[in-house]
């Protein structure tokens, strides 16, 4: 039985780098297409430092009413609950994408990487890495 396991977590092991190097792979190209910069002169930062969460989605429009900011224990309840939504919502976009800080050809852009299903007629034909530049 421990082979069976020592053999999974390997495997797990090289599935984890292989994530990283295909999105950084990725992201160099998408660079080097979108600004003509040839390979060389690119150069791919992972920045596992900012969160997908708060780059990707418009922050601070959310407040709770008046009736609601009036009572301290619902004003807590409110604040509590907006917390747990956001820290579950930033754990599935940390899973979801990885940040890279692309520079070069006097550039120097994020980009927000992503695995994409690709859909052929109606199967699914396999993943490729999707990756936006956040402005």
């Amino acid at each position: 039985m421990r082979p069976v396991l020592l053999f999974v977590f390997v495997a797990l092991l090289a599935g984890a780098g292989c994530k990283s190097k295909t999105m950084s792979t990725s992201a160099k190209e998408e660079f080097g297409k979108r600004y003509s910069c040839p390979d060389d002169r690119v150069a791919i930062k992972e920045r596992s430092d900012l969160d997908p969460y708060k780059l990707l989605v418009r922050q601070g429009d959310e407040a709770p009413s008046d009736e609601v900011k009036k009572d301290p224990a619902r004003l807590a309840k409110w604040t509590a609950d907006k917390k747990a939504q956001d820290d579950k919502l930033s754990a599935d976009y940390r899973r979801t994408y990885t940040i890279f800080q692309a520079t070069g050809c006097e550039h120097d852009v994020l980009l927000a990487c992503k695995n994409a299903t690709v859909m052929r007629s109606g199967d699914v034909g396999g993943t490729v890495v999707s990756c936006d530049e956040l402005k």
